[in-house]
């Protein structure tokens, strides 16, 4: 891609950041996000500044920090993913039932079937879901191996890349999605 492409690349995807912004400003008081994307994407970062505009409206469920230890350093276990999984699935049911405002899922959420619990609780409960879909296009594999922050390896990112693209279309439940 040359410098010109992704000039244009970075422009529209903070245009869609705004839009993104202006919606929240002015959307139902009850709102799940859910963000997609492969590792080093840049979703947590997205995430991280919904949440920071008003932390005490905002929580932020994402299995990744259950692979936190003690001592603060990351560890993936393949074998505790599952439980995990759900640990964070009960803390986002948590956050519903608390009518926390905004809740946002910051899992990768590439194919629907990862996700789709956290969609049809929402709905469930109350809340409108929306999808915020880092556009996989807005870098390469590479860079995106080189920002994730949890050594994912660059053939699973690269996997997770291609799968995200085939599969970019919002699941049933979702009212909104934005491409960024």
């Amino acid at each position: 891609m040359n410098i010109k492409d992704r000039i244009m690349k970075w422009i529209k995807r903070e245009a869609n950041k705004r839009v993104l912004w202006e919606y929240l400003k002015h959307t139902p008081i009850l709102t799940v996000i859910i963000m997609r994307g492969t590792p080093g994407s840049g979703k947590s970062t997205i995430a991280k500044k919904v949440n920071k505009v008003d932390p005490s409206i905002t929580r932020i469920h994402s299995t990744d920090d259950y692979f936190v230890g003690e001592d603060g350093q990351y560890k993936f276990n393949a074998d505790t993913l599952m439980g995990n999984h759900s640990k964070n699935y009960n803390a986002f049911c948590k956050s519903l039932n608390e009518r926390i405002p905004i809740v946002i899922v910051d899992n990768t959420n590439i194919k629907h079937k990862w996700y789709r619990e956290y969609v049809e609780k929402a709905n469930e409960i109350g809340y409108q879901a929306i999808e915020v879909l880092i556009d996989p296009d807005y870098c390469t594999v590479d860079e995106m191996y080189k920002r994730n922050k949890h050594n994912v390896p660059k053939k699973i990112v690269e996997n997770m890349y291609n799968a995200l693209k085939n599969n970019m279309k919002p699941i049933e439940g979702c009212q909104k999605q934005f491409i960024i």
